[in-house]
Protein backbone atom coordinates (compact mmCIF):
# COMPACT_ATOMS: atom_id res chain seq x y z
CA UNK A 1 0.00 0.00 0.00
CA UNK A 2 1.36 3.22 -0.81
CA UNK A 3 -0.18 6.92 -0.02
CA UNK A 4 0.53 9.68 -2.22
CA UNK A 5 0.02 12.89 -3.48
CA UNK A 6 2.38 12.30 -6.52
CA UNK A 7 1.05 11.19 -9.61
CA UNK A 8 4.48 10.56 -11.29
CA UNK A 9 4.50 7.65 -8.43
CA UNK A 10 0.78 6.99 -8.44
CA UNK A 11 0.18 5.72 -12.09
CA UNK A 12 2.16 2.63 -10.87
CA UNK A 13 -0.01 1.38 -8.57
CA UNK A 14 -2.28 -1.99 -9.55
CA UNK A 15 -4.82 -0.45 -8.04
CA UNK A 16 -5.96 2.85 -7.26
CA UNK A 17 -8.30 4.27 -5.03
CA UNK A 18 -9.62 7.96 -3.88
CA UNK A 19 -9.39 8.76 -0.40
CA UNK A 20 -11.60 11.89 0.42
CA UNK A 21 -12.30 13.43 4.07
CA UNK A 22 -15.14 16.04 4.70
CA UNK A 23 -15.60 17.76 8.49
CA UNK A 24 -18.73 19.37 9.96
CA UNK A 25 -18.62 21.11 13.22
CA UNK A 26 -19.10 17.74 14.85
CA UNK A 27 -18.00 15.12 12.48
CA UNK A 28 -15.45 14.17 10.15
CA UNK A 29 -16.33 11.74 7.81
CA UNK A 30 -13.26 9.62 5.39
CA UNK A 31 -14.57 7.69 2.39
CA UNK A 32 -12.93 5.91 -0.38
CA UNK A 33 -13.52 4.60 -3.61
CA UNK A 34 -11.82 2.44 -6.44
CA UNK A 35 -11.69 3.85 -9.38
CA UNK A 36 -12.31 2.64 -13.05
CA UNK A 37 -9.47 3.30 -15.79
CA UNK A 38 -11.34 6.46 -16.33
CA UNK A 39 -11.99 7.86 -13.17
CA UNK A 40 -7.76 7.04 -12.36
CA UNK A 41 -6.93 9.04 -15.77
CA UNK A 42 -9.47 11.87 -14.31
CA UNK A 43 -7.58 11.96 -10.70
CA UNK A 44 -4.32 11.58 -12.16
CA UNK A 45 -5.04 14.45 -14.59
CA UNK A 46 -6.52 16.53 -11.39
CA UNK A 47 -3.10 15.22 -9.51
CA UNK A 48 -0.92 17.21 -12.29
CA UNK A 49 -2.36 20.83 -10.91
CA UNK A 50 -6.21 20.94 -12.71
CA UNK A 51 -7.77 19.05 -15.11
CA UNK A 52 -7.38 20.09 -18.86
CA UNK A 53 -6.07 18.43 -22.39
CA UNK A 54 -3.06 18.43 -21.77
CA UNK A 55 -2.81 16.87 -18.32
CA UNK A 56 -5.23 14.40 -19.31
CA UNK A 57 -3.36 13.84 -21.80
CA UNK A 58 0.37 13.43 -19.76
CA UNK A 59 -1.64 11.56 -17.21
CA UNK A 60 -2.35 8.98 -20.16
CA UNK A 61 1.32 8.97 -20.90
CA UNK A 62 2.66 8.08 -17.19
CA UNK A 63 -0.56 5.56 -17.60
CA UNK A 64 1.51 3.99 -20.82
CA UNK A 65 4.70 4.25 -19.49
CA UNK A 66 4.16 2.53 -16.01
CA UNK A 67 2.21 -0.34 -17.92
CA UNK A 68 5.00 -0.80 -20.20
CA UNK A 69 7.11 -0.97 -16.92
CA UNK A 70 4.91 -3.52 -15.16
CA UNK A 71 4.95 -5.26 -18.02
CA UNK A 72 8.21 -6.07 -18.85
CA UNK A 73 9.83 -6.42 -15.43
CA UNK A 74 10.16 -10.09 -14.30
CA UNK A 75 7.85 -11.24 -10.88
CA UNK A 76 9.63 -12.96 -8.77
CA UNK A 77 8.81 -16.51 -8.04
CA UNK A 78 6.17 -16.89 -5.41
CA UNK A 79 4.50 -13.42 -5.81
CA UNK A 80 1.33 -13.81 -5.60
CA UNK A 81 -1.69 -10.85 -4.21
CA UNK A 82 -2.17 -10.35 -0.76
CA UNK A 83 -5.36 -12.07 0.57
CA UNK A 84 -7.53 -8.51 1.00
CA UNK A 85 -6.56 -7.85 -2.57
CA UNK A 86 -7.84 -10.07 -5.19
CA UNK A 87 -7.33 -9.35 -8.95
CA UNK A 88 -10.35 -6.99 -9.28
CA UNK A 89 -8.51 -4.69 -6.58
CA UNK A 90 -9.50 -4.39 -2.66
CA UNK A 91 -12.87 -4.26 -2.19
CA UNK A 92 -14.65 -1.59 -0.32
CA UNK A 93 -14.63 -4.01 3.10
CA UNK A 94 -10.59 -4.42 3.13
CA UNK A 95 -10.65 -0.12 2.56
CA UNK A 96 -13.15 0.54 5.11
CA UNK A 97 -11.59 -2.12 7.94
CA UNK A 98 -7.83 -0.43 6.91
CA UNK A 99 -8.88 3.13 7.34
CA UNK A 100 -10.52 2.25 10.29
CA UNK A 101 -7.47 0.83 12.10
CA UNK A 102 -5.26 3.79 10.70
CA UNK A 103 -7.85 6.39 12.90
CA UNK A 104 -8.24 3.97 15.56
Amino acid sequence: LCVTHLPQLACYADHHVKVTKASTANKTVTSVEALSDEARLLELSQMLGSDSVATRRSAAEMLQQARRWQNNRAAPSGDSLSPEIDADGPSQESLTEFLAALSG
